[in-house]
């Protein structure tokens, strides 16, 4: 019993280990489109920032799927 119970955690631990990785790089992720797309507001000015965001909203689902 007591290998397997090794087995286990070390299974557990490496999943865990696997979420914390795809977490932080998803985190990056959403770091890097928000200052893209806040330099890109700045540069078009006031008029394109609501359709910038929307891009930026719909970009961001479509990543997170």
């Amino acid at each position: 019993m007591e290998p397997f119970g090794m087995l286990a955690l070390m299974l557990i631990v490496n999943i865990r280990m696997r979420e914390i990785d795809a977490a932080i790089n998803f985190l990056a992720g959403i770091g890097l489109v928000m200052a893209v797309v806040v330099l890109a507001a700045r540069q078009l000015g006031p008029k394109a920032r609501v359709k910038r965001r929307f891009h930026a909203m719909m970009f961001l689902h479509r990543v997170s799927i």
